[in-house]
């Protein structure tokens, strides 16, 4: 199915093995201006945090098979604790925080240099259904 996570997810019905994602930040990530990006759907961060962060998570609690694994690339951006939202919810609805891997990107693809490579990091959560 095509169109928007938070509105796709209550109708699926089957379970899952490993739900992976890597959701947008709030307005930081703009892929387009059309209507149903979530930043647009959703513009200020406490409703977009309740109506799209959320319910991502808990669609994704529930999809999740018993054992399964959700798995989350999302970091804190500046004003926006999008990480810490998002695992404090995940842990509330009963994911268990397993594992955080640090996944390193570079700064900027012009910022490369055979001799000097400047690199951050991006948390990916593996979070467990119990």
């Amino acid at each position: 199915s095509l169109g928007c996570a938070e509105d796709i997810m209550p109708e699926l019905s089957k379970n899952f093995d490993l739900i992976f994602t890597s959701p947008p930040y709030f307005n930081v990530e703009k892929y387009s201006t059309e209507p149903s990006q979530s930043y647009i759907r959703y513009p200020e961060y406490e409703i977009w945090r309740d109506k799209f962060l959320y319910k991502i998570i808990f669609e994704s609690y529930r999809l999740c098979k018993r054992g399964g694994y959700f798995v989350w690339n999302v970091k804190d951006y500046k004003k926006y604790p999008i990480a810490s939202d998002s695992i404090n919810c995940a842990l509330k609805l009963g994911f268990v925080l397993e594992k955080t891997y640090q996944m390193r990107l570079s700064n900027s693809e012009f910022n490369r240099k055979d001799d000097q490579v400047k690199w951050h990091t991006e948390p990916i959560f593996v979070l467990k259904k119990q």
